[in-house]
């Protein structure tokens, strides 16, 4: 069995970057066929890149073909990625490809999907104190009203993005973003 390259990533919201970990392991023809090492791709002998995308679009080919090979274990942790970038509420992807430099054949790993909804989440806990400041009633009452339905929306991303489901978290998004952006004046 050939290659399979296997990564998982964490994303760290309090200084707003990811942790890639190559998880492939080591060939064992029982327990793990398709890891590294004869007779699939050896570690020294690829070309190694991550590939980082915000809503599909590449931002970044990183080669850490050198972090690869110097690695001995089964698992290889990679520095953390775009610290203090991540600040855009979106879907990230991280793949992994590695390509065998004598064979010349390319495999990829599935991608590492990553919800982001920080600025969000901030905005609306903002809203909250602002509204808590605001002593004309009729007011208070239609923004407490905008704060329910923006609480309500983002617990909706959260389950989509625990369901792993994409489009439809990046449109709830865009539809969140939208009301905040019409609501800001409001409560400033």
């Amino acid at each position: 069995m050939s290659l399979i390259p296997k990564i998982t990533t964490e994303f760290n919201p309090d200084n707003q970057s990811l942790t890639i970990t190559d998880v492939t392991g080591l060939y064992d023809a029982a327990t793990n066929p398709s890891g590294w090492g004869a007779p699939n791709t050896e570690r020294n002998n690829a070309k190694v890149y991550l590939i980082f995308q915000r809503d599909k679009e590449i931002l970044e080919r990183k080669d850490v073909s050198s972090i690869v090979a110097a690695e001995a274990g089964e698992e290889i942790v990679f520095e953390n990625y775009f610290e203090g970038q991540l600040d855009q509420d979106s879907v990230y992807r991280v793949f992994y490809q590695v390509a065998d430099q004598t064979t010349e054949e390319s495999y990829y790993s599935f991608g590492q999907v990553t919800f982001v909804f920080e600025d969000i989440k901030e905005k609306i806990s903002e809203f909250w104190v602002k509204l808590a400041c605001i002593y004309d009633i009729y007011i208070k009452k239609e923004l407490e009203q905008e704060c329910i339905w923006l609480e309500s929306n983002l617990a909706g991303l959260q389950n989509l993005k625990e369901r792993g489901r994409e489009s439809e978290f990046l449109s709830l998004l865009s539809f969140i973003q939208k009301r905040i952006d019409v609501n800001i004046s409001k409560f400033l």
